[in-house]
């Protein structure tokens, strides 16, 4: 879990038995669900991660009776509905579309947070949205992501009515960026939340 405080978060934001939509983008924590359910009375959780994934929780979910838990491949199938919260941990950098990922949930949901987001700064135009990067922690597995031009990334969202409320260094894990100094002004693992102005 890339944001260790979530549960504490969503506890200043809402109250235990308000009605929550929840949208997990890339969820795949069975233990955060399970806490998610214990705080608040009616959350509906809505879960969205690749189908292998999707197949495993779709096992839980009817071994135990998860009523108030969705499975979704697709951002798509959830266009229609309006999301009290959307959570990115540690997986838009990851979505190859992740423009029309964005595009979407801007408009679907009041306070959307990242967490373990890799962001940048730079005035090399050259870089103005995006570099995609080999991850090779994770051996035998490669696999390839987004480290996102954080001005860019953010106005994704300030253009279509959104304010940041917080963002803040994520210390989950140790990562360096020494390779980028020469390149990039400033790199950093981040967590930030954006708020839908009413």
């Amino acid at each position: 879990m890339t944001c260790p405080h979530l549960i504490e978060l969503l506890l200043m934001k809402f109250n235990s038995d308000e009605e929550i939509m929840f949208l997990d983008m890339g969820a795949d924590n069975i233990d955060f669900f399970l806490e998610l359910n214990s705080k608040f009375k009616n959350v509906k959780y809505f879960f969205c991660n690749l189908k292998s994934v999707n197949s495993i929780f779709e096992k839980l979910k009817n071994e135990n009776s998860y009523k108030n838990m969705f499975i979704i491949n697709t951002i798509d199938e959830v266009s229609n509905k309006k999301f009290d919260f959307i959570n990115f941990g540690s997986s838009i950098e990851y979505f190859e579309n992740y423009e029309f990922v964005l595009n979407k949930v801007s408009k679907i949901g009041k306070n959307i947070f990242f967490s373990g987001t890799t962001l940048f700064e730079t005035k090399n135009e050259k870089y103005n949205k995006h570099i995609i990067v080999k991850q090779v922690n994770v051996y035998p597995d490669i696999n390839y992501l987004y480290f996102f031009n954080k001005q860019y990334f953010y106005s994704i969202f300030l253009k279509n009515n959104f304010k940041l409320l917080f963002e803040k260094k994520n210390l989950t894990d140790n990562v360096s960026y020494h390779n980028f100094h020469k390149i990039f002004e400033n790199t950093n693992y981040m967590d930030f939340l954006f708020s839908k102005i009413e």
